[in-house]
């Protein structure tokens, strides 16, 4: 969440925070296969996280009275975060799957 705060306040930039993200999938995808649970269950929490971002962010301009044009901004930056952490998790089972 600290990552996707970070990201989403930047307009632009932010290589070392998407690093950051990476490493979170990746950690995540190894707890995942140590736990012996599937690409498609390591992804389903990714992909629940994200949608309670999303979320947020849809309705951040209702509550926080901020621009709506802003929005916009605001999802691509989060997804941004949010797809890297999901392609750290498949590369990490890819990476299982070789070995």
């Amino acid at each position: 969440m600290g990552i996707i705060l970070q990201y989403v306040s930047l307009q632009e930039g932010g290589d070392a925070l998407l690093e950051e993200a990476r490493a979170i999938g990746y950690a995540h995808a190894d707890n995942a296969l140590e736990l012996g649970l599937p690409l498609t269950v390591a992804l389903e929490a990714a992909m629940f996280f994200r949608d309670s971002m999303v979320e947020v962010a849809v309705q951040l301009p209702e509550t926080a009275h901020v621009r709506a044009t802003i929005n916009p901004h605001l999802v691509r930056r989060i997804n941004a975060v949010l797809n890297t952490v999901q392609i750290a998790i498949a590369e990490v089972y890819e990476k299982a799957k070789a070995q």
